[in-house]
């Protein structure tokens, strides 16, 4: 691992250091067509991880108030966008400020049994593998000086063609469904995914523009439905609402499932059906089986709905131009 400060003018590289199966990780502060410093992550373009390809860019921290910069994802590896199909698919880039001597990083896609101890890595900079569902909204970066807990927080952000996270404050709460304010409604849509950091908590049912109010009807509704399926196994089926709570149906006669096994729910703003797909619930009970929610709706006060990412066109001036499609 290097650390290294280029002569003014220069994008300085924060971070140089070589892991399988990324190749060549790079952290970078180069600058825009106004010379405003951005923050771009690099990974091997490569099969055998040669070349460097942008994997994300966003507006520099303040360095004077910045304890760590992080990114997870599953597309880092391949053409720009392009997911990984390993369960071990995603990784944690994670570079801390100068006194850190180790670093921890965790994920709720992780299950305790999974779990290693890991009591942190030691160094200020840690490359992690985790689940493919894994995302920045479901992984908390914690920072150590020897013994001492210096910082405990939610990673940055994910890499092209992610879904993107739009914070929204619980305005109302009720036993099937939440109100929500958000800053700007322009890409939420009915149907899109509302979750936690725990997992899934419903599905926006109503957005109200004129008000900025978009309703989320709780997965734990009487007549929600969606595709579903076990973590590992890898057993497809459909999750839904009976009037008695959520059930795990329309499974393959062979499937194998156990009490605590893990259920997910696609998100369609990830184009992809493994790729930070959310925790619906585990199995609570067998014949038939049901499934206990894992997000709580009484104790949310914020969830993030789940959106397309925006395309990133350059513009001459070096500024990204949007237009709001799934495609790279």
């Amino acid at each position: 691992m290097t650390i290294v400060v280029q002569p003014a003018g220069l994008p300085i590289t924060h971070l140089a250091t070589h892991t399988d199966p990324l190749g060549l990780v790079v952290i970078a502060q180069p600058y825009d067509g106004w010379g405003t410093p951005r923050i771009g992550f690099f990974t091997g373009g490569g099969a055998d991880g040669s070349g460097l390809v942008l994997r994300a860019d966003w507006s520099a921290p303040d360095p004077a108030t910045t304890k760590v910069v992080s990114l997870v994802s599953a597309r880092l590896q391949g053409p720009v966008g392009a997911a990984s199909g390993d369960y071990w698919g995603a990784n944690a880039i994670v570079l801390a400020m100068p006194g850190v001597t180790s670093v921890q990083v965790s994920s709720t896609t992780v299950d305790q049994e999974l779990r290693d101890g890991d009591s942190g890595s030691p160094g200020q900079v840690r490359v992690q593998p985790l689940p493919i569902s894994s995302t920045a909204l479901t992984t908390t970066i914690t920072g150590f000086h020897g013994k001492t807990r210096v910082f405990g927080t939610a990673a940055d952000g994910g890499a092209f063609g992610d879904a993107e996270p739009i914070a929204a404050q619980v305005t109302a709460a009720g036993p099937e469904s939440l109100t929500v304010s958000v800053t700007d409604t322009s890409r939420v849509k009915p149907g899109q995914l509302a979750a936690t950091g725990d997992g899934l908590v419903g599905q926006v049912s109503a957005v109200d523009t004129s008000t900025g109010q978009v309703t989320i009807r709780a997965s734990t509704t009487v007549g929600f439905v969606s595709p579903a399926y076990t973590d590992i196994s890898d057993h497809s089926g459909q999750v839904a609402d009976d009037g008695t709570g959520l059930r795990l149906r329309n499974l393959p006669a062979d499937a194998n499932v156990d009490i605590g096994n893990r259920v997910l729910v696609p998100d369609p703003a990830q184009c992809d059906n493994r790729v930070g797909a959310l925790t619906v619930g585990h199995v609570s009970r067998l014949s038939p089986v049901r499934l206990t929610a894992t997000a709580n709706l009484a104790t949310a006060r914020q969830v993030n709905i789940m959106v397309h990412p925006l395309v990133r066109r350059h513009t001459r001036r070096g500024r990204p131009d949007p237009d709001g499609s799934c495609l790279l």
